[in-house]
């Protein structure tokens, strides 16, 4: 099978494309183009195509109508808008297929709503037969291109790792056996289970006797108990589906979501610190101008209050100063002729004497002595706050100067922080981190009770077979009493055979998957000493060991991990039976020069034809960066049909250029 021909029109960014994949010379080819430039959304078409959804996209597209905005943009308003997809399949009997998925939409303001939907499949077996309308096109497509296929062929390179992160056995399992069809032996085994259990209750009640009657009731009451665990286990299965695929949809919205979270937590906090260093700038700037303005006025008369200090100074030497008594109160003193003391002021004495030359001294000194000494103490104190001025102002400088260069460190982090989430949201990342965590909750739930139901089950099936047993020993001389007992042994042989079958399938294509999983990883990886084996056990555990056996697959790098994705794939695709076509989307947007070229091999040798099949179709939808002349000299001998992107921001238009 391969993909011939995809049709495009207004669907996001591609208005209009008309790419031919017919050319038999290559099964190989490469899409280049920048980030942002529509290689996703190419990959996207071809699953909505298929299956109605997008599995890769940014969050951006969440609030954007699928039909393309520049078509949007230039509608009338009511007007009538189609986003269609058509892919063309060539079959290797010579058989065709045309799937066209469409939907209209009609123009109300800026957006578009959703109007009606079409889905058309057009095949035709041969060359010399014409073409048929599918009248069921769901059912054609997923008996001829199965949606179990799609995560395994049609993929986003860059989220590959994703899916051996945790090491999900269950995810391996339901892969291994899904990709290979052995699922559906599963459901035969089931249905031999529910009719030899019936058949063998069927006897008991042919049988009579109380006690056959007995166990045939068991019989069917543990039977039907089953039947509704099975069903339960349908369910959670459904569920962990359900939100495995929520969780990679979430996933897929911001890459990493857990980093990006704690980078929106860490800007948060330091726009705090931010902000609050900007306060305390402010409140020291708002102090040195206060203590400015109060200290600027001493400060420009300081040499002026100098000279008044030594005025008063020398004055006091040369006794020109008032001495430090009011001469009123001496005047009082000796008018009571009694000191303060207590001591007699008497005409004559010496302490009276002293007080009358104190007196003399006022008389004589004047005016201008009062003046000075009563400048004296404002005087002293301006000169000792501006003595103290260049302390306090260095003091509050360097508090300035080291807000400031703690405001410039968490600046320039911030700006790391702003451009490493650019175009994240705070409000809606946390809002993504609340849905993927509550998905993640509710995925590990439905595990957990998946894993309940399963025991349960495996319980009600242990006791159906010593049921069974029981009642298998019945003796009656009835033909039909011993035919029904033979029919009912019959169904448990088969359905024996079937589990044998269904063990020795399930285990042979495990190990053919594990064996092609080690030989592609170890081939690609580019520390070739680091891997001694890649293997899945019974329980389909994927272990990575090293050259002393140790378990490294939980420390293995991004890049690591998409190499062992990309291996599985490759795997999947040997054991399938099917010739699907193989999409994949920045497939080495996280590897080094030289890992990008050991991956470049392997998939250009392992797709090529081999042992009776011919070439496995590949398209690689590739950075600049991805597809360097080393990758390229790799493809060439695939001789592949190579397309650039060429995008018009302006128009938000994304186009196809032929480059080989």
């Amino acid at each position: 099978m391969r993909i011939q021909r995809i049709k495009i029109e207004n669907f996001r960014q591609w208005q209009s494309l008309d790419l031919d994949l017919g050319d038999e010379r290559s099964d190989v080819t490469i899409v280049v183009g920048s980030n942002g430039a529509g290689k996703t959304n190419l990959l996207n078409s071809i699953i909505w195509c298929l299956y109605g959804r997008e599995d890769y996209y940014s969050r951006d597209m969440d609030a954007c109508p699928l039909v393309s905005q520049a078509s949007l943009d230039s509608a009338d308003e009511g007007a009538l808008l189609v986003c269609s997809v058509t892919v063309e399949l060539g079959f290797a009997n010579g058989g065709w297929a045309e799937i066209t998925r469409a939907q209209e939409f009609v123009k109300s303001g800026k957006t578009a709503q959703r109007h009606q939907a079409e889905l058309k499949v057009l095949t035709r077996k041969s060359a010399d037969k014409g073409c048929v309308s599918e009248a069921n096109p769901e059912h054609w497509i997923e008996r001829t291109v199965p949606a179990r296929l799609e995560p395994y062929f049609l993929f986003d390179g860059e989220r590959l790792d994703n899916f051996f992160k945790n090491a999900e056995a269950q995810k391996v399992e339901d892969a291994v056996l899904q990709i290979a069809q052995i699922d559906l032996l599963r459901r035969l085994i089931d249905h031999l289970e529910k009719v030899s259990s019936k058949l063998y209750s069927k006897a008991a009640r042919a049988g009579g006797g109380g006690d056959a009657e007995i166990q045939a009731s068991r019989l069917d009451d543990t039977r039907a108990r089953l039947e509704k665990k099975i069903e339960e286990i349908a369910q959670y299965r459904a569920a962990i589906s359900t939100h495995d695929d929520v969780v990679r949809m979430l996933e897929s919205k911001v890459g990493d979501i857990a980093a990006v979270a704690q980078d929106v937590r860490k800007r948060q906090e330091l726009q705090s610190q931010f902000n609050q260093i900007g306060a305390s700038v402010e409140e020291s700037w708002a102090e040195l101008h206060k203590w400015s303005g109060k200290s600027a006025p001493g400060i420009l008369a300081f040499e002026a209050l100098q000279g008044l200090r030594s005025t008063i100074d020398a004055a006091r030497a040369e006794r020109r100063l008032p001495p430090p008594v009011a001469p009123d109160i001496l005047e009082e003193l000796l008018g009571k002729f009694e000191c303060v003391c207590g001591n007699p002021l008497t005409k004559g004495s010496d302490g009276r004497k002293r007080i009358e030359e104190l007196l003399a001294e006022y008389e004589h000194i004047g005016q201008l002595g009062d003046v000075l000494l009563s400048l004296e103490p404002g005087m002293r104190a301006v000169l000792a706050g501006t003595s103290a001025s260049p302390q306090t102002a260095e003091s509050i400088m360097k508090r300035i100067d080291d807000w400031e260069t703690r405001a410039q460190n968490v600046g320039q982090e911030l700006e790391v922080l702003n451009g490493r989430l650019a175009g994240n949201e705070d409000s809606q990342v946390q809002q993504i981190e609340q849905e993927l965590r509550r998905a993640r909750t509710e995925l590990e739930r439905a595990r957990l009770e998946l894993a309940k139901a399963e025991i349960r089950a495996e319980e009600f099936r242990e006791t159906i077979s010593e049921i069974e047993k029981d009642l298998g020993r019945l003796k009656s001389q009835d033909a039909k009493l011993a035919g029904l007992i033979k029919e009912a042994q019959f169904a448990k042989r088969c359905l024996a055979v079937a589990r044998g079958t269904y063990d020795e399938l399930t285990t042979e294509v495990r190990m053919k998957v594990a064996k092609s999983l080690d030989e592609n990883f170890r081939s690609m990886i580019w520390t070739k000493d680091l891997v001694e084996s890649v293997t899945i056990n019974e329980n389909y555990g994927v272990s990575v060991t090293n050259s002393r056996g140790f378990e490294i697959l939980p420390v293995l790098s991004a890049g690591q991990r998409e190499c062992l994705a990309l291996a599985f794939s490759l795997a999947l695709s040997e054991v399938s039976g099917y010739e699907f076509p193989m999409v994949i989307d920045t497939p080495m947007g996280r590897l080094n020069r030289d890992v990008q070229t050991f991956v470049a091999q392997v998939f250009a040798e392992t797709t090529k034809a081999a042992d009776g099949h011919g070439p496995h179709q590949l398209m690689m939808l590739m950075t600049d960066t991805e597809y360097t002349k080393d990758v390229a000299r790799v493809f060439a001998t695939r001789n592949p049909t190579v397309f650039k992107i060429n995008f018009d921001s302006k128009q938000t238009v994304s186009t196809l250029e032929g480059v080989r």
